[in-house]
């Protein structure tokens, strides 16, 4: 029954991990709309640097009539701090727009204005987790309150609400934000590459919005026809769909996994009723001496097996059961199914009937008077 039960168990947690994986994925991508594309620096190794900037949000704005609004956003790490102690944050250089963009909501204060960002003001709105380590958990007291980044004051603008995941690349809860034109005089510099946040103005303009910035781009940075782009541009559609693909593929790799787990199972059953036929073959041809006809020999075999199947199932279901609430001390996200249970429980069944139909059948084939004479 061991490989019954290890099968059973691993197709549980296969649809639950399954499952999760698919949550994890859909609330990471939950706060970007379909209509989202962004745009970064190339990393394909081409020799020629890239040369996307911040005056690459004008070229998008006025060269791309599908585009609704456009945002830069640079990062890096420095040290903050709000009393003694100093720890490492990621800051972002991000304009007003930003907001909309990936639907960020605060929890209180507000978020940074034009004004923040044309008159490079040090003002900071903080993710949920920056706010605690740097405050404790008391964020509605946090606004107005100052900071240090790398040893320049910034005022507490607002706290944004938990997200939990990260978006993309960015983990909302662990960024302090900033506008980009403060973070290039005072934290961050002038010589990092942006990745530029683009909204189209619906789902149909997605496409057309990708085919102008990249037209626009090559022609703002002078590439000629046979270069390749220094960019890249992906909508959020696409990378979604990627994300879920890869979740479903592993889910489909694992369940065969388990299948084969549940296979080599239901051969050992067989091969213990063959031996259990072979053992009882006097048995077999008593009974049918005294009446018993085929099909109850048939019956009793093929119970037998289905019994060790089940019963294996039912420990192996059992079993997956209680590794699910473990996994969360793995940091792995597991959910709990009805799907996955009546999966697993049927392939058992399965297994029962399919490789016990053979040993049964060959019982019920026995001859009696051979039988009985069986030594």
């Amino acid at each position: 029954m061991l490989g019954i039960i290890i099968g059973t168990a691993t197709i549980i947690l296969v649809v639950a991990v399954g499952l999760g994986s698919k949550k994890s994925v859909d609330n990471q991508f939950s706060q970007m709309s379909v209509t989202t594309i962004y745009v970064m620096a190339s990393s394909t190794g081409s020799p020629i640097p890239s040369k996307l900037g911040i005056k690459d949000v004008a070229v998008i704005k006025e060269n791309c009539p599908s585009v609704a609004a456009v945002a830069p956003q640079i990062s890096g790490k420095a040290a903050a701090s709000a009393g003694v102690d100093t720890e490492s944050v990621t800051v972002l250089g991000v304009t007003e727009d930003y907001q909309s963009l990936t639907n960020l909501k605060l929890s209180s204060g507000s978020f940074l204005t034009p004004e923040s960002v044309t008159t490079k003001e040090k003002i900071a709105v903080l993710g949920a987790d920056i706010a605690d380590t740097l405050f404790g958990d008391a964020p509605g007291e946090i606004v107005g309150q100052m900071i240090n980044i790398n040893k320049k004051k910034f005022i507490v603008g607002g706290v944004i609400e938990r997200k939990g995941e990260t978006l993309g690349s960015t983990n909302i809860d662990e960024g302090v934000f900033i506008p980009y034109t403060t973070a290039q005089s005072y934290v961050l510099g002038t010589t990092i590459t942006p990745r530029l946040t683009v909204q189209a103005k619906d789902l149909p303009s997605v496409k057309p919005a990708l085919s102008e910035i990249t037209a626009a781009l090559r022609e703002a940075h002078k590439l000629r026809p046979d270069m390749a782009d220094d960019f890249r541009a992906m909508d959020a559609g696409s990378k979604v769909g990627a994300a879920q693909e890869t979740a479903r593929t592993m889910s489909v790799l694992l369940i065969a996994i388990a299948t084969i787990v549940l296979v080599v199972g239901g051969i050992g059953i067989m091969n213990v009723m063959l031996v259990s036929v072979r053992e009882r073959t006097k048995e077999i041809g008593t009974r049918r001496a005294l009446g018993a006809r085929k099909k109850d020999v048939l019956r009793q075999f093929l119970f037998e097996a289905i019994g060790i199947s089940v019963f294996g199932g039912l420990l192996g279901v059992g079993l997956g059961e209680v590794v699910i609430p473990l996994l969360k001390y793995l940091e792995i996200e597991a959910i709990r199914s009805m799907q996955g249970l009546l999966i697993a429980f049927a392939f058992s069944g399965i297994v029962g009937i399919f490789f016990g139909f053979y040993p049964a059948t060959k019982a019920a084939d026995s001859n009696p008077i051979e039988a009985l004479r069986y030594e």
